[in-house]
């Protein structure tokens, strides 16, 4: 309280709270808690109230009003035109602080308020140094999380996203990506200029391989030749299908892998996690630009070439039908990818969780399989959390392994145009001593593009945390009751 000012003072019970006064709920335990400090020493700040019809009206101070009411003491209160912006904005910070319904980001940005007003407090006072700590004493948090809603509030104010969050955790989660992908964005851009200025773009070895001349340099910790990440960087394309393939070379490529959107609203759908962006996913869009995806993509394909596509179940007619109008050949029916691990429900009581994901198998022309009569369901382990970090809909690298297994030929093309994750991309290179495959990905969302190029520079150890299984003898196949579980399934 500032020098000179008059204190006055009534009856707690007889001041008014004006019915169109927004009630707060305080946290009763709290709120005994300043009753009880109140009768030992006393309402040390007072509240603030005007004088209205000849009645005492608060205007801030709801909280120490409710604990002189528990105590039996008179409050302690200035006249409204005698009060301080400063008072009137610690009033409102402390009791925002002590709601018991408060928001995660009245909470981030009140402590972030009185962190401010602290600082310009002690300034006026020639203290040029305002600690997080002498912040998280005045309102009684850990220096940490304190630090923390300071920082949180910060990107609240200037991103959307961050703001739109449901609850604080999802919103950290949202700042920690934007934070990595800042600096994934430096070290990438750092590493490609370095191998530029050191090898030349045409050192790039077209298989992925290092030339004797090849420098290694250090991306995020990852430790690469320059010239395998220049040729990894040309080979992940920032843009569309629709443009992109409209300069790829027609009849090209052998394989091509394709995970569009499914039309299932899944950035609806999906509980947000903030690990993500979200993207466009309606059943209006997918109805519309399906049949020009497919037609694009049949355009690009060899002669006699494979195609595997990815969809949600609910959209098979749509598919097939598709699929069969462009030219494509399929027996209409898909495989099934079973992934251990993995239930997903939303209404977990009602419904069994899904474990499966079709995958469209089609043929353009004759190319016959590598591995006759394979089977029709594969079983992989589920994409973990930390794959998912790089894309919402991100596949584990093993489904693409396996699919390669079946239709590869050493040298043949791999184009991904919906790239994603690059978790294809990530297996092409598991065989690239065996095959040497020429893949192309395309991703249209800068931040999924650089995700992805950063999963193929971390290689498939580095995304699954242990080396790829390449002899199917040593693989621990799923047992016949597990096969049958996951097709019934379906």
């Amino acid at each position: 309280m500032e020098e000179g000012q008059l204190v006055h003072s009534a009856k707690a019970e007889e001041v008014i709270v004006p019915e169109q006064r927004v009630r707060k709920i305080f946290d009763k335990k709290k709120l005994q808690d300043l009753a009880d400090s109140f009768l030992r020493i006393g309402q040390c700040q007072p509240g603030v109230c005007a004088t209205l019809n000849g009645k005492v009206t608060l205007v801030a101070g709801e909280r120490r009003l409710r604990a002189c009411q528990l105590s039996g003491l008179d409050f302690l209160f200035l006249l409204q035109e005698d009060a301080s912006e400063d008072l009137l904005l610690d009033i409102e910070i402390e009791e925002n602080l002590n709601r018991v319904n408060l928001d995660w980001r009245e909470e981030i940005f009140a402590i972030e308020q009185r962190h401010h007003l602290l600082e310009k407090r002690k300034k006026a006072r020639g203290v040029m140094e305002h600690s997080y700590k002498a912040t998280a004493e005045d309102i009684g948090r850990s220096v940490g999380q304190t630090y923390e809603d300071i920082d949180l509030a910060a990107y609240a104010r200037e991103i959307p996203e961050v703001a739109e969050a449901q609850t604080k955790q999802e919103a950290r989660k949202i700042v920690k990506r934007l934070k990595g992908e800042v600096v994934r964005k430096k070290f990438l851009e750092q590493a490609i200029d370095k191998s530029k200025e050191e090898q030349g773009a045409s050192g790039a070895s077209a298989a992925g391989e290092p030339s004797p001349e090849s420098t290694t340099i250090s991306v995020g910790g990852i430790n690469i030749s320059s010239d395998v990440l220049l040729n990894y960087d040309k080979r992940v394309i920032h843009g569309t299908l629709e443009k992109e393939l409209e300069s790829f070379k027609s009849q090209t490529a052998q394989i091509v892998f394709f995970d569009p959107p499914w039309g299932v609203n899944i950035d609806e759908v999906r509980k947000k996690g903030g690990g993500t962006s979200d993207f466009e996913d309606t059943p209006e869009q997918f109805s519309k630009e399906l049949p020009q995806w497919l037609d694009q993509i049949f355009q690009s394909m060899a002669s006699d070439s494979h195609l595997y596509m990815f969809f949600g179940i609910v959209r098979y007619a749509e598919v097939y039908n598709a699929l069969k109008q462009v030219g494509f050949i399929t027996n209409g029916l898909p495989l099934m990818w079973y992934k251990q691990g993995a239930h997903v429900t939303r209404n977990p009581e009602i419904w069994p969780g899904r474990s499966y994901e079709p995958i469209a198998y089609a043929r353009k022309g004759s190319k016959k399989l590598e591995r006759p009569g394979a089977p029709d369901v594969i079983v992989t382990p589920a994409p973990t959390p930390a794959m998912k970090q790089s894309h919402p809909t991100a596949k584990h690298p093993d489904i693409y392994m396996e699919l390669l297994k079946r239709s590869a030929r050493p040298g043949d093309v791999v184009l991904d145009p919906m790239a994603g994750s690059c978790m294809s991309a990530v297996a092409c290179e598991v065989f690239i001593h065996s095959h040497r495959l020429d893949w192309l990905m395309i991703e249209k969302d800068q931040e999924f593009r650089d995700l992805g190029l950063t999963n193929i520079v971390k290689g498939y150890h580095g995304v699954v945390n242990k080396e790829p299984i390449l002899d199917d003898s040593k693989i621990d196949h799923a047992s016949d009751e597990e096969v049958r579980r996951a097709t019934s399934a379906t």
